[in-house]
């Protein structure tokens, strides 16, 4: 496998999406798009600045050695930031903004891991801390409800768009999504990362025992001891929906996962009845996959690496080995795609898009560490 060639191809990705002042650029969204270099997901279709793809983007620029354009992704974002901690969804280049809800948590992980890749400066650390802070803030004061986490107003805030797991009767609303719950664990860990390093020792320590005490409930309230997995929760019809995803492998990603759990995720994940080894955004055998349709049963790189990042977490090198060569495949044959058909084994959906190249290297990083030739 070319693994220098997948690297390469990914550098060029993520630098030919970076905005350029163009015609298309709307008077209201002008500072924000010219006053640093931001990374679109995909130029002209995702033509704007999402907020867990600008997440991606940054880990993507520190893979690349690009220090400057990594702050830029998170300086984006800030900038979009409400006063009450909220990161928006997106803003697009034509001047509109999406607002009404947000997308997953997941940018303490990603600064996280842009700052293990390439260190961003304790100074820019200690500077985003306080942003971090707040956002995390805004999630415990509208998406938690004493127990767990939800998603809110819309299957967007998921980024599963269009997920099984919100087909009726399920509304996000009502669900304890495994997802939200697994990277919020994540996040309360990437944050006591942050405050170690800035020497903030009192918040460093609170976000360790919320990161265990909802761990905790995680592995209480959301294992379906039936279906053998983590499952999102209807907390109105209280049972669990039985929609299985690469989500429900967010609490292997996230380490909060019991070990017994773990290796019931495993048996899982070397099933080809479900997932092995394309990681469809659902699992096989449900009865709404499609393999071409979107999160409907294509493979997206970055839920597909979390499932994978997090078998190869709790020991399973085989089996996520098995998952990077299939996945790695595709990359190599066809270049980056929004997805991959896990039928036909083949890219869909908008070429060269953003996170996908991010999300590439991770593989091969993730390859080379698991003894890939």
């Amino acid at each position: 496998m070319d693994t220098q060639k997948i690297i390469e191809e990914a550098k060029q990705v993520l630098y030919g999406n970076i905005y350029v002042e163009d015609d298309n650029l709307g008077a209201a969204n002008r500072v924000l798009f010219t006053s640093r270099r931001v990374v679109v997901p995909s130029n002209p279709y995702y033509y704007g600045f999402w907020n867990w793809d600008g997440a991606f983007h940054m880990i993507g620029a520190a893979l690349h050695g690009d220090r400057a354009l990594a702050r830029d992704q998170a300086e984006t974002m800030f900038a979009l930031q409400f006063g009450d901690g909220m990161f928006i969804d997106c803003a697009r280049v034509d001047g509109s903004r999406v607002a009404d809800f947000s997308k997953p948590p997941v940018w303490p992980w990603a600064f996280r891991t842009a700052d293990e890749i390439l260190p961003l400066g304790d100074d820019f650390l200690a500077y985003a801390f306080s942003k971090l802070d707040a956002n995390m803030k805004w999630w415990e004061r509208e998406r938690y409800d004493g127990t767990l986490f939800s998603y809110k107003v819309h299957p967007y805030e998921s980024g599963m768009d269009d997920s099984p797991r919100f087909d009726k009767p399920f509304v996000i609303d009502n669900l304890w999504a495994v997802d939200a719950n697994g990277f919020m664990v994540s996040a309360y860990t990437c944050m006591a990362y942050m405050a170690k390093k800035i020497g903030q020792s009192a918040e460093e320590r609170e976000y360790k025992h919320k990161a265990e005490r909802l761990g905790e409930a995680v592995n209480r309230l959301l294992f379906s001891d039936e279906l053998g997995a983590y499952c999102d929760f209807d907390t109105k019809s209280k049972r669990f929906t039985g929609h299985l995803s690469p989500m429900s492998f967010i609490p292997l990603f996230a380490g909060c996962a019991d070990t017994g759990k773990a290796r019931r995720m495993a048996e899982i994940a070397e099933n080809p009845e479900y997932f092995y080894d394309g990681m469809p955004t659902i699992a096989y055998n449900n009865k709404s996959f499609d393999h071409k349709l979107f999160w409907r049963g294509p493979c997206w790189l970055n839920t597909a690496y979390f499932a994978v990042n997090g078998l190869a977490d709790y020991g399973f090198h085989s089996l996520a080995l098995d998952y990077c060569r299939r996945i790695l495949s595709w990359i190599e044959k066809d270049g980056y795609w929004e997805y991959y058909d896990t039928k036909k084994n083949c890219g869909i959906g908008q070429k060269d898009f953003g996170w996908s190249s991010v999300f590439g290297v991770l593989f091969v990083r993730l390859y080379g560490e698991l003894g890939g030739e």
